[in-house]
């Protein structure tokens, strides 16, 4: 009883402190100052403003204020937020590498080293027995800035060339940097302040820049490497102030697709790198309440996804010649109870991401007949995905599922026999076991 009635007053007593100290603590207030912004005829007040100037150095020490009222707002539970992060960073596996992806016959991958914020990128040719080459060290890259981040890493169509770009800002704008992979060495040009690049041909790129106010992708300009960026051409400028524009190659890498996007439409163009005389043909203008998108493997044909009357998509295919609506013909239909997430083509095989009832499946459909197989790999619900491990024209395909019981695991499916293998499991430290838990809808 003795030992209960201690416990309890000092239980109080520290209680009672951390309530005074909060209790005498005054969080920073920002100062007003009447701002007002006329948009659509609507006329609104933001007192707070001026807070969007981040140099200011009326910001900065309101931040800094900020974070001094938070660090000893939480400074009784100092040793508790310790002992918790250090339990998250024991579960993490600090030297850690990723599974091999593959492209034009190498096999390309990331190595995080222990002690190192970021990664190494390295590539072999076609096999994991093959020399490693360094592609890019990240974390050597970070010590030239604050902040750091890489998006955009891409190899050209040869495979002796990368790019990447570096946002040193955090407003996901980067600066595009070019790269022989077999020297090691970048060449003079940089792009800066892009949001979105692609690969036009071996020496040239296509990239949007944003515009100031929403910083939508709204003007287009195709770059030659080696060139300065002052000599870029203009190709494209989406004036509608609620689209912007986007760049992507097919995956018989023949054509470029130019997709102007807003909420509720989209309208697709393409250039054929094998006739670049005929320029950029549209597809189908723009209509409210239609998204759709092309994609070429093989043949005369663009395979499509739209959504117009199938809110839960369909996939439909069109000669190159004739790719306006009208001619378009149905492959796969649009079902009601079931949404069509995405799909790849392997050869004559077409394999489908579906999701309905809260799960995820893939399936295995045959264009010849119409037969489905759905890769069963677990009975509780999961969510399973395919990767672009293998060509579309080989008979395997690589995917990986996951449940919120399970880590994450990664398969090979034979599309001929539908043999199962099992590549990888992704690891948990601090003894963590599956079967002391259950999933179930």
């Amino acid at each position: 009883m003795y030992k209960q009635l201690l416990t309890s007053a000092l239980f109080l007593f520290f209680y009672s402190n951390i309530v005074a100290q909060v209790d005498e603590l005054r969080p920073p207030k920002a100062k007003q100052i009447a701002h007002y912004d006329s948009i659509h005829n609507d006329i609104r007040l933001d007192n707070y403003h001026w807070m969007r100037n981040k140099t200011s150095p009326e910001v900065i020490n309101h931040l800094y204020a900020e974070n001094g009222y938070s660090d000893k707002y939480m400074r009784s539970s100092s040793i508790l937020m310790k002992k918790i992060y250090e339990e998250i960073r024991g579960r993490m596996i600090d030297d850690i590498e990723s599974l091999p992806s593959r492209s034009k016959k190498h096999l390309y991958y990331t190595r995080y080293e222990k002690g190192k914020d970021y990664p190494k990128y390295f590539r072999r040719a076609d096999t994991l027995n093959a020399p490693e080459v360094l592609i890019l060290d990240m974390d050597s890259l970070s010590k030239r800035y604050m902040y750091f981040s890489v998006s955009a890493l891409s190899v050209s169509p040869s495979g002796k060339k990368m790019l990447y770009g570096v946002d040193s800002k955090g407003d996901r704008l980067f600066d595009v940097y070019f790269k022989d992979i077999n020297s090691g060495l970048e060449f003079g040009d940089t792009i800066k302040q892009v949001n979105s690049i692609c690969w036009f041909g071996e020496t040239e790129v296509i990239y949007t820049l944003p515009e100031k106010a929403t910083q939508r992708s709204y003007r287009a300009y195709r770059h030659v490497i080696g060139r300065p960026s002052s000599e870029d051409e203009l190709i494209a400028e989406e004036l509608d102030p609620t689209f912007q524009l986007s760049f992507n190659r097919s995956t018989s890498e023949r054509f470029i697709f130019k997709t102007a996007s807003q909420t509720l439409a989209t309208e697709v163009s393409f250039y054929d790198l094998q006739n670049p005389l005929k320029g950029w043909q549209m597809v189908e203008k723009r209509k409210r309440n239609h998204r759709y998108s092309l994609n070429h493997v093989e043949g005369n044909e663009f395979i499509i996804s739209s959504d117009d009357n199938a809110p839960n998509n369909q996939v439909l295919t069109t000669s190159i010649e004739t790719p306006a609506q009208k001619n378009w013909k149905v492959l796969i239909p649009h079902r009601e109870d079931v949404l069509l997430a995405d799909f790849n083509i392997h050869g004559d095989l077409i394999i489908l991401g579906e999701q309905f009832d809260a799960q995820s499946q893939l399936v295995i459909q045959s264009l010849k007949t119409g037969k489905r197989d759905t890769i069963k790999v677990s009975n509780e619900p999961i969510t399973i995905g395919s990767s672009s491990y293998y060509e579309h024209d080989e008979d395997k395909l690589r995917f990986s599922y996951g449940s919120i019981r399970k880590p994450s695991e990664v398969w090979d499916i034979d599309l001929k026999t539908r043999e199962l293998t099992f590549i990888h499991r992704d690891s948990i430290r601090g003894g963590y076991d599956a079967e002391k838990y259950v999933s179930e809808l």
